[in-house]
């Protein structure tokens, strides 16, 4: 366990890439004691009504006993034993250290680093990889390893077992995405569990966190299996430099630009514009106006 009380910066490793992004990635905790839940609640339903103003729909939310909500990135949901709060993505990267705050258990928590590579030749996974093999816990199979090749065509090598207190993921950022994320993209994650996650869960509240931070967390965490993350210390002026993913409905005006786009110019040969546009009811709301006027 020695990996969550050491956080200074170790040996340059021999390649620095580009860092994009270094941050927490994920949270699950709970709120058990009665004092905090109510400012918990107002809180969370306060980010959630942030994120949805972003074009994100607020849904119900219900799972192991938990009713409550869930908007992109943030869930919330109580019972009668507590509360449960989970972040992801974006609104980890956001939120968490704030939650961290008041949750009295954290079950998990996840670190990443995005890095860019600016050679379209070079494979992390398969770099990493032939470093893990090297590892007597690997090589005697006490520590499993997968290497996949995804449908989108990224690669991916997962170190350790799910259930574990701690999980390694290297893949392909830019295919992961769907291109949201610039050229040539690697993301290195690991997630924690108890009790590794109740002790990083402490760290972060103890200190003023910041992405060097996070990345000494990441870079020790990989070092413990002979690989060097190829990013040397970030400096205080650091900026994080991840694209925004889209929202719910910048998703669905990209869909009406791809695909019913060119089924209206075909159309637009055999009727009028104003007729495509009362079948597309964009007239919809003007009718119920001069209804409304009458």
């Amino acid at each position: 366990m020695a990996d969550v009380y050491d956080l200074s910066p170790p040996v340059s490793p021999p390649v620095t890439l580009d860092c994009l992004s270094a941050s927490i990635d994920w949270l699950t905790a709970t709120v058990t004691k009665p004092a905090r839940l109510p400012f918990a609640e107002q809180v969370v339903n306060r980010w959630q009504t942030v994120r949805a103003a972003d074009g994100y729909p607020i849904r119900s939310y219900a799972a192991n006993g938990y009713m409550g909500s869930y908007v992109d990135g943030i869930t919330w949901g109580t019972r009668a034993d507590g509360a449960m709060l989970r972040l992801s993505g974006e609104m980890a990267a956001l939120y968490a250290e704030k939650a961290l705050v008041w949750a009295d258990n954290v079950s998990r928590i996840d670190f990443q680093v995005t890095l860019q590579e600016p050679r379209e030749y070079k494979n992390w996974a398969h770099i990493a990889l032939a470093e893990f093999m090297q590892d007597e816990r690997v090589r005697a199979g006490l520590t499993q390893y997968q290497s996949i090749t995804s449908s989108k065509g990224g690669e991916s090598v997962y170190l350790g077992r799910r259930a574990s207190s701690r999980f390694y993921r290297i893949y392909n950022k830019t295919a992961e995405s769907d291109g949201l994320w610039p050229a040539t993209c690697w993301r290195f994650e690991v997630e924690y569990k108890p009790n590794r996650s109740q002790q990083w869960a402490a760290k972060v509240r103890e200190r003023s966190w910041t992405p060097e931070d996070t990345r000494a967390v990441v870079a020790r965490a990989f070092a413990d299996y002979g690989f060097s993350l190829p990013c040397t210390y970030l400096s205080r002026g650091w900026r994080d430099r991840s694209p925004r993913e889209p929202t719910d409905d910048q998703r669905r005006l990209e869909y009406l630009r791809k695909m019913i786009r060119p089924m209206i110019h075909k159309l637009k040969d055999s009727f009028d514009v104003d007729i495509l546009a009362e079948a597309l009811g964009l007239y919809d709301d003007q009718t119920q106006e001069v209804e409304s006027l009458q």
